[in-house]
């Protein structure tokens, strides 16, 4: 035992030794020890940065991943219409009238002015209701061609009763209404008149003072419908011969960019 213990005290001292008569080698040694040690901080902190970021940025892709799909369907645009849009309908009253038409129910909402209301159709790309006043109200949000483009909404309203008549506008994602709209359609009395009764445009000018026209639009086909409702205009047996000339409807297909004329085959 004591022999093992001389070499090992032999051993020591020569380190010391050395390490005393080569100082060069006793500050290489801390030098790499320093060398690793940034190394080895440089590292944790680039670790606890990739961590930090990864989990910040989780949350937000799962956002912009999840917001479009949710501003894209017509009921979220329902709960969000400002009160003129939306018939004076509350946010509970519509969120009542969703649960309502989801279950089955028959129960009506009411609105700021004491009108019953209730859902008539819900789809991802279209919402109507109707009120006892026989007014009919429909959100559509047509499907645009570009993903980076702005959400548009059409809204048609339509009157009914004995002249029923209906009013079509536009707005974006966030209810400003657009006014001039290049895509969509606005129909003047040649657009109306068959082809026969071109030579009588001037003449059947004079006897329509306007034109009285429903609007409806199918979301399956993407088609926009506007009904010529102006044999309700006249009583019985005082209904001008150029009614006749007046085409039953017009139709226009949405391209994601705007209203095409249908051209019938």
């Amino acid at each position: 035992i004591m022999h093992v213990r001389d070499r090992q005290g032999q051993g020591k001292s020569r380190a010391n030794r050395e390490n005393q008569t080569n100082p060069r080698s006793s500050l290489a040694n801390q030098r790499n020890s320093a060398d690793v040690n940034k190394k080895y901080s440089r590292y944790m902190f680039r670790s606890l940065v990739i961590s930090f970021v990864s989990l910040f940025m989780l949350p937000v892709a799962a956002l912009s991943q999840d917001e479009p799909a949710a501003a894209s369907k017509a009921v979220d645009f329902f709960n969000s219409a400002p009160l003129d849009v939306a018939g004076n309908l509350s946010q509970i009253s519509r969120l009542d009238m969703v649960d309502y038409f989801v279950s089955g129910s028959t129960v009506k909402s009411e609105n700021q002015l004491g009108t019953k209301v209730a859902l008539k159709s819900l789809g991802d790309e279209m919402v109507v209701w109707q009120d006892d006043d026989s007014v009919s109200t429909a959100i559509v949000v047509l499907p645009s061609a570009s993903p980076r483009a702005d959400t548009l909404l059409m809204v048609i309203r339509t009157i009914g009763g004995p002249m029923p008549d209906s009013e079509v506008s536009f707005y974006d994602s966030g209810w400003n209404e657009i006014r001039d709209l290049r895509g969509f359609p606005r129909p003047a009395l040649k657009d109306w008149v068959k082809p026969a009764g071109r030579r009588m445009l001037a003449e059947i000018g004079e006897t329509l003072p306007f034109m009285l026209a429903t609007a409806g639009y199918d979301a399956e086909t993407r088609t926009l419908t506007l009904t010529n409702r102006m044999d309700s205009y006249y009583v019985a047996g005082d209904k001008p011969d150029c009614l006749a000339l007046i085409r039953p409807e017009l139709r226009y297909v949405w391209n994601g960019r705007s209203f095409v004329a249908y051209k019938e085959k």
